[in-house]
């Protein structure tokens, strides 16, 4: 690790590292996530299971420790139905991304037929 002036303050080892890593994740999930998603009630519904995404997902082991925590089956989840998109956006750190710009075009379909059966239906009020 480098210090302020860009000169080497401390040796660290990827292990030592993924220590840490592992740690907060295990008090983020243990202390943040699971709380409310146990008070809802959802956990113990059939099927029920966990998703995770975005760039932490890609965490070594990230699935193992959430299945420990959660009690739950966990996978990691990645954008679908991308075929116009290169395939370097069907990485779940992308995930939130493309689901925002999906669901702005979704709701910009939806708007546009609304608008579209609007002026029919006016057109035809005028007509009586």
């Amino acid at each position: 690790i480098l210090n302020t002036s860009g000169k080497l303050a401390k040796n660290v080892t990827v292990k030592q590292i993924s220590n840490i890593v592992h740690a907060r994740l295990n008090e983020l999930f243990t202390q943040y996530i699971k709380p409310p998603i146990m008070q809802t009630g959802e956990a113990s519904i059939a099927g029920a299971n966990i998703v995770i995404t975005g760039g932490c997902s890609k965490t070594k082991d990230i699935t193992k420790l959430s299945e420990e925590i959660f009690g739950l089956p966990t996978r990691i989840g990645v954008p679908k139905n991308l075929s116009d998109l290169e395939t370097i956006y069907h990485q779940p750190e992308f995930s939130t991304g493309v689901g925002l710009v999906m669901l702005a075009s979704q709701q910009a379909r939806k708007q546009r037929k609304k608008t579209f059966f609007q002026k029919i239906k006016n057109r035809l009020k005028g007509l009586f």
